[in-house]
Parts: structure tokens; sequence; C-alpha cells
């Protein structure tokens, strides 16, 4: 809030000083204003860090479920459908943040990518968790279908967690006729055996006859209870699944990537910089400056909507530093043209600002198009790039076309630079005053 009134402060005071034609206030104004924000959101409250971040960043688990037909659960297009959603649905229950589910059809199988998460949490997550209650003998009790629903809830000692599961009806009095059988030594042991899927999670012994609510016992947390529960509320999925690979990445490697994405980065955008200087000197300046204004734009979208970066994802920014400079050198190319015909300064501005207008939109155009198909046709970083890219190119036609076409008329009229050999390395034909 206090950013928001601090900048629409200056702005009020910008537009006093262009009112006035004080354009060397107005152009000092800008310059101070522009450093300050790129201070307060690259060092003060970074917003690089704000952002959400994807499996490839933080660290997290990528899993290939392979479908396996069954006489049963053939594998169906819908059913792979069906079973993505309820992933999904399982996912969003347990509140992890900003997954990436999709299918493949042609090959059977779902895609799971799931930041911050380990590897064993993924598998909790995606497995088919079939609930199966047994007697010694292997005679079934209950199953799944009999579970009405499930609910976590402390132990009475209060340092554990139990899972309370409630049953139908029908499902409470089998469950309290077998508890009395077991109780009263018709079976060869007392323990009735719990199994999700087939891994036995607990063997609890039978302390009396007639229980009709079962609970699963022994969680370390609350909120492993928690997992379980919503795990075996959902159900099991319709199709049944195969691990066929299982990729985790950790928190270190994804921070390795992170450090590296920033070496490129700045070694990218320095190279750029110079390049910029030394090709058309000062108005290289503020192009180079115009590249501040053009990153502040993108990461505030991306922080505005949501979006994850991910390592493809920071390429398309870098990617959209280059477009951003390219629309510069156009425009400064045909400014330079215009000044070898022997316009003016301020005359050649204006006419190589016209001139290079419809080449810089039709280029930018075509390339939205290509990140446009990227995101329909693409899934997960391919998606992430698509989006990077495609609000890299509009920050950057802002930048290029709207705000460095101001600061160089800015320059312009503050009468600080009035010979284009300084602004752009290329002598005035014509009369070198600036007008």
């Amino acid at each position: 809030m206090k950013v928001a009134l601090a900048a629409a402060a200056v702005i009020g005071l910008g537009l006093v000083f262009r009112a006035r034609r004080l354009y060397v206030l107005e152009l000092l104004l800008v310059l101070s204003l522009v450093a300050g924000l790129v201070w307060y959101f690259g060092y003060e409250n970074p917003i690089v860090g704000a952002l959400k971040q994807g499996r490839d960043l933080q660290g997290g688990t990528r899993l290939v479920l392979q479908a396996v037909p069954t006489e049963e659960s053939p594998v169906t297009p819908e059913r792979l459908t069906a079973s993505v959603e309820l992933i999904r649905e399982r996912v969003d229950r347990l509140g992890v943040a900003e997954p990436v589910i999709y299918q493949v059809p042609a090959k059977g199988r779902i895609v799971v990518e799931l930041a911050a998460v380990s590897r064993d949490e993924a598998m909790d997550i995606v497995r088919i968790s079939y609930l199966t209650f047994k007697d010694a003998e292997g005679n079934v009790i209950i199953t799944g279908d009999d579970l009405v629903r499930a609910r976590e809830e402390l132990a009475p000692d209060r340092t554990t967690a139990m899972v309370h599961l409630e049953l139908t009806p029908e499902a409470r009095r089998r469950f309290a006729e077998a508890t009395t059988r077991i109780y009263s030594g018709q079976s060869s042991s007392r323990q009735i055996f719990i199994y999700l899927d087939e891994d036995l999670v607990q063997a609890p012994v039978v302390q009396a006859p007639n229980i009709e609510d079962p609970v699963i016992e022994g969680y370390a947390s609350l909120e492993e209870a928690r997992r379980i529960a919503t795990i075996l509320n959902i159900g099991a999925l319709p199709v049944q699944f195969e691990v066929a690979e299982v990729r985790e990445v950790s928190a270190s490697l994804g921070a390795e990537s992170v450090r590296r994405s920033q070496t490129a980065a700045v070694i990218g955008i320095s190279a750029v910089a110079l390049l910029m200087v030394l090709l058309y000197r000062s108005a290289g300046l503020i192009a180079v400056f115009a590249l501040s204004v053009y990153g502040l734009l993108v990461l505030a979208v991306l922080y505005l909507t949501g979006a994850v970066l991910t390592l493809p994802g920071v390429a398309g920014l870098v990617l959209g530093v280059g477009i951003a400079v390219d629309a510069n050198i156009i425009i400064f190319e045909r400014i330079k043209d215009h000044l070898r015909l022997g316009r003016t300064l301020r005359a050649a501005i204006e006419s190589g600002f016209r001139a290079a207008m419809r080449t810089v939109i039709d280029a930018n155009l075509t390339t939205l198009i290509a990140a446009a198909v990227l995101f329909h046709y693409g899934t997960g970083p391919v998606r992430g790039f698509a989006v990077t890219l495609a609000v890299s190119i509009l920050a950057s036609m802002v930048t290029a076309v709207f705000f460095s076409q101001y600061l160089l008329r800015l320059v312009v009229d503050s009468g600080l630079v009035r010979r284009a050999s300084v602004l752009f390395g290329e002598k005035e034909v014509g009369p070198s005053a600036a007008r």
C-alpha cells in the first residue's frame, strides 16, 4: 500500500513537471522512480522469492503411472480421464501446491508432477488404497466399499493419531459379529489384519466383543492420519496402475538449478547490455534502463496471475530479454536510417518509431502465436515456457514501443543531449540542433 501511494505521488509530481516543461526534473524523477522500484522489489522485498516455483526449482517428485488392463477394469480414455480427475482431487485435498497432472492417452499413461513432495508422499497420493479387514484365516470382514467416511482424530493419549472409520449399517453388523467371534476364541488369533492394497498396515488385537466402529491407530501425527483418511474417502482409482517411473528432484538440486539460471541470466543480460551501449551509445543505455522496467513488468504479471515459475519458464524470461532488445534494435536502426536521410534528431526519432512499428508488431505477433500453440498442445514445463514467453513478449512491446520512446523524447526535450552522434553514434546530415 505504501509503495502504491508513493508511486501515485511520484506520478502526480511528474505530471506537474510535464505541464511546466521542467523536462530535466521529469527525467530525474522517472529515473529515480524506476531505480527505487528495482531496489525495493529486487533487494528489499524480492518479488522473485514470492513467485510460486515448480518441481524443478524447489524439488519434488515426478511419477509416471502405466495403466494395466484387467477383465474388471479395461483401460479406456474415459477411465484414464476419470483417474486424472480423481488423482487431482486427492492432491487438492491434501494441499499440495501447483500440481501438474496430465495423461498420455496413446501410451495409457498418467504423469503426476508434485512440487515439494517426497517420493513416499507422492506414492501415498497415487496409490489405489483399497481397504480390507481380514481375520487370521484370511476371511474378509469389511472392505473399502463398506466405508461411509473416514476421519482423522487424536488418540486418547494425545500424542498419536488415528483414523476413525464410519461404516454402513450392514458393515457395522458384520464387524460386530466378527469381533465377537474373534474375541470368543473362534479364530486362531485374536488379531484383525488391516490392509491398504496388499500392504499390512496394522494387526490390532480385539479387546472386546461386539465392536461396531473400527479405528486404525498408531499414526505419528494428525497430518499423516489426515492423508490416509483423505485417500480412503476418495476411494480407489477406476483403472489399475503400476508405477513405470519415479524421479525425485531434491531441494538442493532445485537450488542448484536456480543458482545456475541466475548466473546464466546475469551473463546473458550483461552481454546484451554491453552490446547495446557499444552499438547505440546513449540510446543503448536507455534501452538497458528500459530492460529493468521490462523485468519488473514480467515478474509483476507472473506474481499477480499466480503463475508457476519452472526452469523452462526461466529460459522463457531470458529469451524475452533478447526479444525486448531486438525490438529496440529495429527501432534504433530505423532512426539511424532517417538521420542519414538528413532529418533532425527529434524528427528522426518520431519517424523512426513510426517506421519500425509494423515490423516490431508483426515479429512479436508471430512469436505470440507460437507461444499460444505451445500452450494449447504442450503439457507441464512446455506450458510454463509458453506462459513466460508470452508475458515477456507483451512486456517487451510495452517497454520498447512506449517506454523507450518516452525516455528518448524526454532526453531530447530536456536538452541534455542535442547531438545524434552522442545519442546514437550517428551524425546528422542536416542541422545538428534538435527540434
